[in-house]
């Protein structure tokens, strides 16, 4: 079932190689908890491989890219891998502002 609060979404589709994490709106102060909330239980179910799907991220603050940087360190641990997908223009400036660009896989 996803995640909804207001315009923000958050669809699970889980396959055999890998979990996509489709995520729909802004990440914000109010909605990254519940974008943690879901990372966070895949990561402690083991998958091995999730891609965050950021195509239809509109706008993403410091607090969406602290819960990728906190969800990845969790994957790494895990020894599995966080991907992000397709982040719009806007959300891929400010991964390359923050430096965080080069830290996530793209796939």
């Amino acid at each position: 079932m996803p995640d909804t609060v207001q315009d923000f979404n958050i669809g699970v589709a889980s396959g055999e190689a890998e979990t996509v994490v489709t995520v729909t709106g802004e990440v914000d102060m109010q909605t990254a908890p519940l974008l943690k909330d879901r990372l966070f239980e895949l990561v402690e179910t083991g998958v091995p491989r999730i891609v965050v799907d950021l195509g239809a991220t509109s706008f993403m603050d410091s607090t969406g890219l602290a819960v990728l940087v906190r969800a990845l360190l969790r994957m790494h641990t895990q020894k599995g891998e966080l991907v992000l997908r397709a982040p719009q223009e806007r959300v891929r400036k400010i991964l390359r502002i923050s430096g965080l660009d080069a830290v996530f896989p793209q796939g």
